[in-house]
């Protein structure tokens, strides 16, 4: 409802004349808090106080309309004219042009007017537009002219009559039709039908009636286009618990520009929700990512246990001859994902840490695109963090360094609570490099030393040997000319009480390959104040760098160890992890 100026003008004035008034004067007062009241269209109402020293009654004159006002009462006594009474007006649903009245409170000579309005309430015709596409030789299928209207009651009957023009016309039609509106807003929908055999512009003019008003013509204009060729293999390349990777157009011989959009949905009907989606374009001008060839995309902060369905489409990249002139290709069917169940943690385990939560960052180990974040997300809501992706990171674009561009907050949120890997920390100097990969973290650069510190453990009580496990990799300069490796080779460090074969620290060789593999460490005599390091050897050396993927963080209590605390360091193996999951 809108209230006018000079309604809160009256009410100001009628004070002023109150507080201004002798006793005799007083006692012939009448006075209103608004002189007009405006409405909507829909059922609503209002009140309008009134303060008077004399009875006063209220009567209604319709302008125009009838009968649409109702009040909860029409008179009332007379007091000192300090206490306000109160008068509920309410205003029936309009369905016809904008109407008005006059309420005049009188008593004992006064009259007072108030005017009310209530706007035009007829059923609006909101725009029409086309929804779907045409494709030449090929059926039209959920292609409509949808006419979108508001302020319907329900019930009304409206008359579509669409007519088609254009050299691109031949083949299609669309009939006229009667649809039955709903109440409020909505759509009404006419499909259009056949086969287009030309290629070229489709006029539809669209004349709209109701009863006997009619509206339009509309104009919607667009053509019949070539669709692209729609992708192919899709099949899932990796599921875990809280994680899928899906590829698709599996041919890896080309290095081509290309653009494509995907939906992860909750189920496979036709009113299934979306959970994640996003269209991407991998191009020449972004980072070289045509050598990327993989058409490959993680997406990670997925639930465990729980069936998605995947579907993809190919878009017309800008630039590129040979996508000119066409349109999106179809959907491919429904692809079901299953995610892993929830990994099984030992009961002794002092620590776990998959880092399920770092949605973000292209995935190296598996040459897998990505959703982005924001390179700097202080200051946004969480949920405006995770969902939905504002950009896309190659297969070597991790997403931005954990520690010294993003937060103390976001640290939280993706359940780094504890964890050190910040410049210059204790025992360190210069840069480090701590980057999320999508369900793993990715340390180091081409020339900075990637480490990162687990929190104290603090569920041990007294010195404990303990069984330390993770899973890593090098990183691959790949696709290249070189293709190969970085150093193989990390080290593990005890900070506080413990060893390792009577050492603070142990280099560990790690995959060479494109896997995740597990390594194990035995500490001995690990209190509740040690931390584990995970770090490389070395910035760069000989012209090779030591960047490596670290996941699947557990420490476990070993039992049976000797009693002089000897402990046998453990390589990594070919053996699958123990848990099988990498984020």
């Amino acid at each position: 409802m809108l209230l006018k100026l000079r309604g809160m003008c009256a009410v100001l004035l009628a004070a002023l004349a109150f507080a201004g008034c002798s006793d005799d004067d007083a006692a012939s007062s009448l006075a209103t808090n608004f002189d007009e009241l405006e409405f909507s269209y829909e059922e609503s109402d209002q009140q309008l106080l009134i303060r008077s020293t004399v009875p006063w009654t209220l009567d209604c004159t319709y302008l125009t309309g009838d009968g649409w006002l109702a009040f909860d009462k029409t008179s009332g006594p007379g007091d000192e004219g300090i206490v306000s009474q109160r008068v509920t007006i309410k205003a029936l649903h309009n369905t016809g042009v904008e109407r008005t009245a006059e309420l005049h409170i009188t008593g004992a000579g006064f009259d007072r007017k108030v005017t009310v309005v209530q706007e035009d309430g007829q059923v609006r015709i909101d725009g029409v537009e086309l929804e779907g596409d045409m494709a030449k030789d090929e059926p039209v299928e959920k292609t409509y002219i949808a006419v979108n209207y508001s302020r319907a009651v329900g019930g009304e009957k409206l008359t579509v009559t669409p007519t088609l023009s254009g050299e691109g016309s031949d083949g299609l039609s669309v009939a006229a039709g009667e649809v039955t509106l709903d109440a409020g807003s909505g759509v009404a929908r006419m499909a259009v039908t056949g086969t287009p055999t030309t290629f070229g512009e489709v006029l539809f003019k669209v004349a709209v009636e109701l009863g006997d008003k009619s509206f339009g013509p509309y104009e919607v204009k667009s053509e019949t286009a070539n669709r692209m060729a729609a992708p192919t293999g899709l099949y899932v390349f990796r599921a875990d618990s809280h994680e899928i990777i899906m590829e698709w157009d599996n041919d890896h011989s080309t290095v081509r520009t290309r653009k494509w959009a995907w939906q992860l949905l909750d189920s496979d009907a036709d009113d299934a929700g979306v959970v994640r989606e996003f269209t991407y374009e991998v191009n020449s001008n972004d980072d070289k990512n045509p050598k990327y060839v993989y058409n490959r995309f993680i997406i990670g902060a997925l639930d465990p246990g729980t069936t998605y369905y995947f579907r993809v489409k190919r878009c017309p990249s800008e630039g590129v001859a040979d996508d000119a002139g066409k349109i999106d290709s179809k959907w491919t069917e429904l692809c079901p994902v299953t995610t892993k169940a929830e990994p099984e943690v030992p009961a002794d385990a002092v620590l776990f840490q998959d880092f399920r939560y770092l949605a973000y960052g292209g995935n190296n180990v598996y040459t897998a695109f990505a959703g982005g974040v924001n390179d700097n997300p202080t200051g946004k809501a969480l949920d405006q963090i995770f969902v939905p992706y504002e950009k896309y990171c190659n297969a070597n674009s991790a997403a931005a360094n954990l520690w010294t561009t993003h937060s103390a907050a976001y640290r939280s949120a993706v359940g780094l609570d504890g964890w050190v890997g910040g410049n210059n920390a204790a025992g360190h100097t210069g840069n480090n490099s701590v980057y999320g990969a999508t369900g793993m973290l990715k340390l180091g650069t081409g020339s900075a030393v990637g480490w990162i510190q687990t929190p104290a453990l603090e569920k041990l009580t007294g010195a404990t040997d303990i069984t330390v496990s993770f899973d890593a990799c090098c990183w691959w300069e790949d696709p290249s000319s070189s293709a190969k490796s970085d150093n193989p080779e990390i080290k593990v460090i005890v900070v506080g009480p413990g060893t390792i074969d009577g050492q603070k620290e142990a280099k560990v060789q790690i995959s060479e390959k494109r896997e995740m593999k597990p390594c194990t460490v035995n500490v001995a005599g690990a209190t509740a104040e040690t931390h584990i390091e995970f770090s490389a050897v070395f910035a760069k050396e000989n012209g090779l760098t030591n960047r490596w993927f670290l996941d699947n963080v557990l420490k476990v209590i070993r039992a049976g160890v000797s009693e002089s605390g000897a402990m046998v360091r453990e390589g990594c193996g070919p053996q699958k992890p123990r848990l099988s999951l990498f984020w």
